[in-house]
């Protein structure tokens, strides 16, 4: 297999905005998705974890970057229902060049999947990213993550709401996390091992 591990930061450079002081946000442990609002993501999953999450940690906040309009405001509606529209930041599609300046902004990033076996390709820039990961400990997230490099939690509301308070109450095991993350990076998606497998695929054609 020759996974697409590409680095997006390499093709666009990044829009360096300060998303923590252009929405107020200072003060908050934020909890970063990124990517489709598709059923098979898991956010309605995140959203009912999320509301329990703010029972415990009143500095949560989420900030949730993509989805189609119509896909925002069915979530926005569910953030509202679920009392914590407050606690909760649509961007919308953003340009890839805005997505690092939102990275920077997290203290962890989320991947709630619910269904499927692919791995997203997003999975293998978050181990670069130096922010730790929260996954739901499934086959589409297992094939690459495991519990060194990413805080693995159950697929339910009750497992991502523990993992998100864990992490913001040990920020050392996120910091742990990081380290292993950035090390599988190097060691097995980097660059160089993209080129040397591309170039076994054309040696072994030719």
């Amino acid at each position: 297999m020759i996974e697409n591990t590409a680095d997006d930061s390499k093709v666009f450079s990044d829009s360096n905005i300060n998303i923590r002081e252009k929405y107020a946000l200072q003060d908050k442990k934020i909890v970063l998705y990124t990517g489709t609002f598709e059923a098979y993501q898991g956010i309605d999953i995140l959203f009912h974890a999320f509301k329990e999450t703010l029972s415990k940690n009143p500095e949560a906040y989420l900030l949730m970057v993509g989805g189609r309009e119509e896909q925002v405001e069915k979530y926005k509606q569910l953030g509202s229902t679920l009392g914590f529209e407050n606690s909760v930041l649509f961007t919308g599609t953003v340009h890839p060049s805005e997505i690092p300046s939102y990275i920077e902004a997290a203290d962890m990033i989320a991947s709630p999947r619910c269904t499927g076996t692919n791995t997203p390709l997003k999975i293998y820039g978050y181990l670069r990213t130096g922010k730790p990961i929260i996954a739901t400990d499934m086959l589409t997230h297992t094939q690459v993550l495991n519990n060194e490099v990413a805080l693995l939690v159950p697929p339910n509301e009750l497992g991502i709401s523990e993992g998100i308070s864990q992490l913001i109450a040990n920020p050392a095991l996120g910091d742990a996390k990081v380290v292993a993350a950035k090390k599988l990076a190097e060691e097995k998606y980097s660059d160089a091992i993209y080129m040397h497998k591309v170039k076994k695929l054309y040696d072994a054609i030719n």
